[in-house]
């Protein structure tokens, strides 16, 4: 297909697709609650977006891997309201306490 070029016609059509067709739960690779620890990771942050003040301690103006998404029931599903904001420090602290580690997401 080297060198070979989309019409303005075609270029349009493929503008203006449907892509709720292709994303999320219609996507043919969807997992449901059987997805992985960093699937659901990316899907937790590309619906609550990243976070930037911790819900324990209170540290703001915390970015990139100094604070992220926890999960606070250790069940890993698909369900927003279960997930903390914790920076580094009391997202291990918060894992310890409750005996939550990656071992037990399947």
């Amino acid at each position: 297909m080297k060198g070979k070029n989309h019409t303005e016609r075609a270029k349009e059509k493929m503008r203006l697709a449907d892509r709720s067709k292709t994303t999320g739960i219609n996507n043919v690779s969807w997992k449901g609650n059987k997805v992985g620890y960093f699937g659901l990771h990316a899907w937790v942050n590309r619906f609550l977006g990243k976070p930037g003040t911790c819900e324990l301690c209170g540290k703001s103006g915390l970015k990139g891997s100094r604070i992220n998404w926890a999960n606070s029931n250790g069940q890993y599903k698909r369900n927003l309201t279960d997930w903390l904001r914790l920076c580094i420090p009391c997202h291990r602290k918060y894992d310890a306490k409750n005996n939550y580690s990656r071992r037990m997401v399947k």
